[in-house]
């Protein structure tokens, strides 16, 4: 468990603001770099919306820096998917996604407070059930 309040969870709207140099959260997004921590829950949405905006060489890259450890991965384990399911569950008329679920459920387990997101209409009404309200970044 990470149990750190300087850590923050990439949101797929957080990774590709890092990736386009036009975006203008890109530069604030920067700044998190050091403690951007990527759920393995995110990879599959950043890859098609990467490289559909981007092209297929910004994806291969991001893929670059995971593997190359510039960036930290975090995977899934049975219990997140099981609270993310929970949540998913529980939310399903506001029609909560499993990414965002899933970013909940590993601040929970791993109780990281701060998120680096532009999309926060979830965000906003879904605690995680011990740690409440997360932050949002930038």
């Amino acid at each position: 468990m990470l149990t750190d309040s300087v850590s923050v969870l990439a949101d797929t709207s957080g990774v590709l603001a890092l990736l386009d140099k036009s975006d203008p959260a890109h530069e604030a997004a920067k700044t998190y770099l050091q403690t951007l921590i990527v759920p393995s829950t995110i990879l599959c949405e950043v890859d098609y919306l990467a490289s559909k905006r981007f092209g297929s060489l910004s994806a291969r890259r991001f893929l670059a820096s995971l593997i190359s450890g510039r960036v930290a991965l975090l995977n899934a384990e049975l219990r997140d998917l099981e609270l993310t399911y929970q949540l998913m569950e529980r939310y399903a008329d506001a029609e909560i996604g499993f990414v965002d679920a899933s970013l909940i459920a590993l601040a929970e387990h791993h109780g990281i407070r701060r998120v680096l997101t532009l999309d926060r209409r979830h965000f906003h009404f879904v605690a995680a059930p011990s740690l409440g309200y997360l932050e949002l970044l930038p």
